[in-house]
């Protein structure tokens, strides 16, 4: 897979949520900022800003990527 620039496109919003109307976020994905800090978190789109698991604002992302599939067995 291949890192995803945030000035090409944002992450799509999750299946899961697209049913809730105020609750807009992707699916979680890798996220890198400027200092090639690799994170996990996703895209709140009601509030415009990466987050983490503990709902931190993750600053200054330059690129994403989606998580690989989890193995099989």
């Amino acid at each position: 897979m291949k890192w995803i620039s945030v000035k090409d496109r944002l992450p799509e919003i999750s299946n899961t949520t697209k049913m809730l109307p105020t609750s807009f976020f992707s699916e979680d994905v890798l996220l890198l900022n400027v200092y090639d800090k690799i994170s996990l978190g996703y895209y709140n789109y009601s509030r415009n800003k990466f987050l983490d698991t503990y709902e931190c604002e993750i600053l200054e992302v330059t690129h994403w990527m989606p998580l690989p599939k989890p193995p099989k067995e």
